[in-house]
């Protein structure tokens, strides 16, 4: 059970791509705020909603996408926000 920021009306995108261990940025650098370090991370990808046929893909895992939706009962309990979506993973 994991969260991450996932774009609703794209595919999944690499934002860069590895040559051993060297980091290529094929997209503009993007940076997200990481409590221990200054520098914050370094995205690495854009997840569109196909995110599920890539866990698929990678660990066999069956994955469903959980969506909490702004509406005023999740604002009370504190989820106003872009990317409230939750994704669960289950080995099959």
């Amino acid at each position: 059970m994991f969260t991450t920021p996932i774009y609703h009306f794209q595919k999944t995108q690499a934002r860069i791509e590895l040559d051993g261990d060297k980091v290529i940025c094929v997209l503009p650098e993007v940076y997200h705020g990481n409590p221990i370090d200054h520098k914050g991370s370094l995205v690495t990808y854009d997840w569109g909603y196909d995110i599920a046929d890539f866990i698929k893909k990678c660990s066999g895992m069956e994955s469903e996408i959980i969506e909490f939706n702004n509406c005023k009962k999740n604002y009370r309990h504190g989820l106003e926000a872009d990317f409230l979506e939750v994704v669960v993973s289950r080995k099959v």
